[in-house]
């Protein structure tokens, strides 16, 4: 029995902005809570604690679009992030589906770390990784 409502990765998209980044192979987008120890000494034994800011985080995987080629003007290359990780260059990156009624996370921050690898017999890929000063969950309008 097929399983409803089941998001596949390829039917997932991936924006820097509002161009896609062509052929994503694997995003992560992670959030972190300081953890504030709020101990007293009637406190007993148990620790207390409370939440407190909150950091997020992101890593994407695509292959990595060359400067050549048909698909140049419609989607987002290695030597393009390479670019925006030099010049520390906010971005905004959008992650969910493209129908309407789904959820859309859409976050705005910086590169931290910015990897192209090569392999004999497979595609090149790009990696990068960073952070969020924001991140909104939405739905995508009708």
């Amino acid at each position: 029995m097929a399983v409803k409502n089941r998001i596949l990765g390829k039917n997932a998209f991936l924006y820097k902005g509002t161009v896609l980044i062509g052929c994503a192979k694997s995003v992560e987008i992670t959030g972190d809570a300081k953890e504030i120890a709020v101990d007293c000494q009637a406190s007993g034994d148990v620790t207390q604690r409370e939440i407190g800011k909150k950091t997020w985080n992101f890593s994407i995987s695509a292959v990595d679009r060359q400067a050549t080629g048909a698909d140049v003007a419609t989607n987002i290359t290695g030597d393009t992030l390479f670019d925006d990780f030099v010049a520390g260059t906010q971005i905004t990156v959008k992650f969910g589906m493209a129908t309407a009624g789904d959820t859309v996370y859409t976050g705005v921050g910086f590169i931290k770390s910015w990897k192209l690898a090569e392999s004999l017999d497979e595609p090149g890929t790009v990696d990068i990784s960073g952070f969020f000063n924001s991140l909104v969950k939405s739905t995508v309008a009708a």
